[in-house]
């Protein structure tokens, strides 16, 4: 069986998952293949409004980085602002990073740009 030109064997293990493509903000959209919940491979999605059935190969091949170990799980912030110290540029043990949730690694930023920003709706994106 082919999933766009991607060759995947008919086994009963393999499905798709539509995704956009995190590399750019153009917004393409495609498939992941996967088999046994890890990304195995990409496959050009023809209902794709953006891309059609082009990939660029940064999206078709950059997906090692889903399952890499390095990756991180959840939001870290330097242990100096949660802790309300200075920044130390000596190495110090309060220099690293601690995790946290999403509130406490959006609220400092967002605080910290208060005096700067107009006081206007806004919206974050990346």
């Amino acid at each position: 069986m082919f999933f766009g030109v991607m060759p995947v064997k008919d086994d009963g293990k393999h499905r798709l998952v539509t995704t956009t493509c995190t590399y750019c903000g153009v917004g393409c959209n495609f498939d992941l293949i996967v088999n046994e919940n890890k990304v195995v491979g990409v496959a050009s999605n023809p209902k794709a409004p953006v891309n059609g059935m082009h990939t660029c190969v940064k999206g078709r091949y950059g997906f090692d980085f889903i399952h890499h170990s390095d990756r991180l799980r959840q939001p870290k912030v330097r242990r100096y602002l949660l802790e309300g110290g200075k920044k130390s540029h000596h190495g110090s043990a309060g220099s690293g990073w601690k995790p946290t949730g999403i509130p406490p690694s959006t609220s400092r930023p967002k605080n910290s740009l208060k005096p700067v920003i107009p006081p206007v709706p806004t919206v974050w994106a990346s």
